[in-house]
C-alpha cells in the first residue's frame, strides 16, 4: 500500500473538518436543550407567580375555616399536575436531545466504519499472494464486530424506551392515586364539617 504525503495530508484534513462539524452539531443540539429548559424554566416561574398571587388574593378572601381548608385541597392537585407537567417536559427535551446526539454519532459511527473499511480494502489489495484466509479471517471479525455493536446498541434502545415507558406508566398511576386521595381527603373534611 503506497500512502502519499498528499493523501495522508487529505485525509487529516477530512477528519479534522469533519470532527469540527460533528463538534459544531453536537454543541447546538445541547445549547438547544438549554435554550428549551430555559423557556420551560421562565415559563414556570412566571405560572408559579401568578397562581401564587391568585392564591394570596383568595386567601385573603377567606372569611372562616373550612373555606381555607377547601382553598388548600384545591392546590394540591393542580401542584402536583404541574410538577409532572414540568417533570415530563424535562424529560421529552432530555430524549429529544438524546436522539439527536444519538443520530449524530451513529452517522459518524457509520461514517468511520465505512473509512476504516476502504482501508483495510486498500490495504488487502497488496497483500501477498497465499494471505486470502488470513483477510478473510480479519474482514469477518471486523464484521461481527460491527454486527455485535449494532445489536448492543439496538438493545440499549430497547431497553431505554422501556424504561421511559415504566416511568410513564408509573407517573400516570402516581397522578391517579393522588388525585383519589385529595379527593377523599375532600370528603372527609366536608363529612367531618
Amino acid at each position: 500500500m503506497s500512502v502519499t504525503p498528499e493523501k495522508f495530508v487529505a485525509s487529516v484534513k477530512a477528519e479534522f473538518e469533519a470532527g469540527i462539524e460533528a463538534g459544531t452539531s453536537a454543541t447546538s443540539a445541547v445549547m438547544g436543550a438549554v435554550e428549551k429548559v430555559s423557556a420551560l424554566n421562565i415559563s414556570t416561574v412566571r405560572s408559579a407567580a401568578d397562581e401564587g398571587a391568585s392564591y394570596a388574593k383568595a386567601l385573603a378572601d377567606v372569611k372562616e375555616p373550612k373555606a381555607l381548608l377547601d382553598l388548600q385541597l384545591g392546590l394540591l392537585n393542580p401542584g402536583t399536575e404541574q410538577g409532572l407537567a414540568y417533570a415530563r417536559a424535562l424529560t421529552a427535551i432530555g430524549n429529544e436531545t438524546k436522539d439527536t446526539l444519538t443520530k449524530l454519532y451513529e452517522a459518524q459511527a457509520s461514517a468511520l466504519a465505512g473509512k476504516f473499511t476502504a482501508a483495510l480494502d486498500e490495504m488487502f489489495k497488496n497483500a501477498p499472494a497465499g494471505s486470502e484466509a488470513a483477510v478473510d479471517a480479519l474482514k469477518s471479525a471486523i464484521a461481527s464486530a460491527g454486527s455485535n455493536y449494532e445489536q448492543a446498541a439496538k438493545v440499549a434502545k430497547e431497553l431505554a424506551e422501556t424504561a421511559q415507558s415504566n416511568f410513564e406508566n408509573a407517573t400516570n398511576v402516581a397522578v391517579e392515586n393522588l388525585t383519589k386521595n385529595a379527593k377523599a381527603m375532600a370528603s372527609a373534611v366536608k363529612s367531618a364539617s
